[in-house]
């Protein structure tokens, strides 16, 4: 009889994951480690760690491909270990990449890299062992097992989680034992990361030789492919047919969001394909060979229509990062394709290893999305600067307002912005640089002294996690200089006039009180219909004006969205008799307050701060000229400090 548990099985298991895998399990510990020191600190000081956490991460699916890959080598033991330290200076260069990107890049640019980087470690995982030695079957059944294995370490560590978790609070009902309310988080830490590794790596085959003569085809593999994955893929095919017929009876351009729906089909059914591929020699399953053919068959018009749909958008807008990512798919899916179709491709292992050169020539290199987007974004700002007569004699022209040419403004604006916040460019080069070493640390440390009661000197305080807040305002500052600056639908610059209230004297002094962290918000563009995100780490804090803020309503206010809470800031308020007195003297430009009337406590559910403003910007309609009614708060600088 067979034993539903064997604890010599279970010891025999975690004793080859440990002596196999080491170098992973070791990642996935101290990834663990470093997220409880996190949670237990409350992320405070803790933003550097993210970038070893994802480095961690990234490191037990690169070191179980090495691991696995040299267990079937018959190499020389100095060229495995010379291989492994090869591993770990990837790896670190990776973690190199991710700090700077999380330095000066901004929240998208830094997601596209740790995305590139994942996807580059774990496809090593599916092909790096058949290097040299492109083994079909054997390929198939070892990808074949980690997908196996993947579903029932999820299952154990989802299980063994909740059944830990069920045994820690009953011990805390029951004997009034108190373990702090992180225990629980500190308990998934270590089942998700070092003991999921453990499990999964005790029941991953090791020898691939082994792997070509077996015959192992799961039925229950086959169902789920043939019932719940080729049915999706059948009900995207019908979508996507019935949306092209659409474009072509209406004769109209295809939605940039149709190329979603491609790659999901595209995936969906080549996951299929793969999960099936050595059933098409059985005569009871020779349905998988007409699934192979027709899907690459019925992928090739769907293909016509991303290109059209990418290219409408590159042509309208020029290259970035995720156009060129969605470009880079398309070139890739069009090999795969036609190597199908007309050269009947049986070398499945090609489909991942191809897939990996071309994520590795999208990150790095001539042909990287950094290559490409700095490239085509500045080729279109020399145009912008062309057409709109801004260079003479070698030097950079200040723009006026224009309402014919200002929406060529915003294109350069956008341009530029994208550049510099996801690549340290302008695209503006030579006129305009992007800030250097020292620039970027004066603009860091605070030099004013602090001579008021109550408060404390910031004189030399480095904001280390809002580099890329202060690389923004001196960027700001020097767009500002030539008037570039963002121009949409929102801005009348014909129809409306400004005026900018200030502090007194420049708000360099914290304020009294035990705060922690420190947010400065840097000309932040203000508007009703949009949140704009003043930080995402530690804190989740974003800034909208209030809809009473542009329809006569002088004591309208603005809200912050501390981590989910809204909380109302009452600056038109303070501000009411300030406004009134100086529009009514129809004198719109700049009106200084004393500083305590641009200080705004505030404590709700937990969430506690103040907002130091320092400058706010106003938009006035000319409709009624001193009416104190007619105006808006258009932007905003000031900063935030919380406990």
């Amino acid at each position: 009889m067979k034993k539903l548990f064997s604890l010599e099985k279970l010891t025999q298991g975690i004793r080859l994951s440990l002596t196999k895998y080491p170098i992973s399990i070791l990642f996935a510990a101290i990834a663990a480690m470093l997220l409880i020191v996190i949670t237990a600190a409350q992320g405070n000081d803790m933003e550097d760690i993210f970038a070893y956490i994802i480095g961690c991460g990234m490191g037990i699916s690169l070191f179980f491909a090495i691991h696995t890959a040299l267990e079937n080598k018959t190499w020389p033991g100095y060229v495995k270990g010379l291989v492994m330290v090869m591993g770990l200076g990837i790896l670190w260069l990776i973690v190199s990449d991710i700090k700077n990107q999380m330095d000066s890049g901004s929240d998208q640019s830094q997601a596209i890299q740790i995305f590139g980087y994942g996807l580059l470690t774990h496809l090593v995982v599916a092909f790096l062992p058949f290097i040299g030695n492109f083994k079909i079957n054997a390929f198939w059944q070892y990808n074949k097992s980690l997908f196996i294995r993947a579903f029932t370490t999820v299952l154990y560590t989802g299980v063994l989680f909740a059944g830990l978790r069920g045994a820690i609070l009953a011990i805390t009902q029951l004997f009034d034992v108190d373990f702090g309310s992180k225990i629980y988080a500190y308990l998934w830490f270590i089942m998700a990361l070092p003991m999921s590794v453990i499990i999964f790596c005790a029941g991953v085959p090791t020898d691939i030789n082994e792997l070509e003569s077996s015959t192992d085809l799961p039925k229950g593999l086959r169902i789920f492919v043939q019932f719940i994955l080729i049915p999706l893929v059948v009900l995207y095919l019908l979508i996507l047919y019935a949306y092209m017929g659409k474009i072509i009876v209406q004769w109209s351009l295809p939605q940039g969001w149709v190329t979603i729906l491609i790659m999901v089909f595209s995936v969906l059914g080549m996951l299929a394909m793969l999960l099936v591929h050595p059933y098409q020699n059985q005569k009871e399953n020779s349905w998988v060979k007409w699934y192979t053919k027709g899907y690459y068959v019925a992928l090739l018009p769907l293909l016509i229509l991303q290109y059209v749909a990418i290219f409408t958008r590159i042509g309208d807008y020029g290259f970035t990062a995720p156009r060129w990512a969605v470009l880079a798919i398309t070139f890739w899916l069009t090999w795969i394709t036609l190597y199908n179709v007309f050269f009947k491709g049986r070398n499945i292992v090609l489909i991942p290893l191809t897939l990996f050169i071309t994520a590795f020539l999208f990150l790095l290199g001539p042909l990287s999305h950094k290559s490409i987007s700095i490239s085509s974004q500045t080729a279109k700002i020399n145009r912008l600067l062309t057409e709109l007569k801004l260079v003479k004699n070698g030097k950079l022209l200040v723009y006026k307002d224009n309402p014919k040419t200002d929406s060529l403004m915003g294109e350069l604006y956008s341009a530029t912005r994208y550049l510099n916040r996801n690549y340290q460019k302008t695209g503006l080069e030579p006129y305009l640089k992007y800030p250097t070493e020292a620039e970027i640390q004066k603009q860091t440390y605070i030099e004013k002294a602090s001579t008021s009661p109550g408060s404390t000197n910031r004189n030399q305080i480095m904001d280390r996690y809002n580099r890329r807040q202060d690389i923004r305002q001196i960027l700001s500052d020097d767009l500002e200089k030539f008037n570039i600056h963002s121009y949409d639908s929102d801005r009348e610059t014909a129809t409306s006039t400004w005026f900018e209230i200030e502090s007194q004297i420049p708000q360099n002094l914290i304020p009294a009180g035990n705060w922690t962290h420190y947010y400065p918000i840097e000309d932040i563009y203000m508007n009703e219909d949009y949140e704009s995100t003043v930080s995402s780490r530690p804190d989740f804090i974003k800034i909208k004006r209030n809809k009473g803020a542009t329809n006569g309503d002088v004591g309208s206010n603005v809200t912050l969205i501390v981590n989910g809470e809204e909380i109302e800031i009452p600056i038109q308020n303070a501000l009411a008799s300030d406004l009134k007195n100086r529009m009514r003297s129809a004198e719109f430009n700049i009106l200084k307050v004393p500083n305590n009337k641009l200080l705004f406590p505030f404590k709700k559910n937990g969430q506690e701060g103040i907002f130091v403003v320092e400058k706010i910007n106003y938009d006035v309609f000319e409709t009624n000229g001193a009416n104190p009614n007619n105006l808006k708060i258009d932007r905003i600088t000031g900063c935030i400090f919380m406990k």
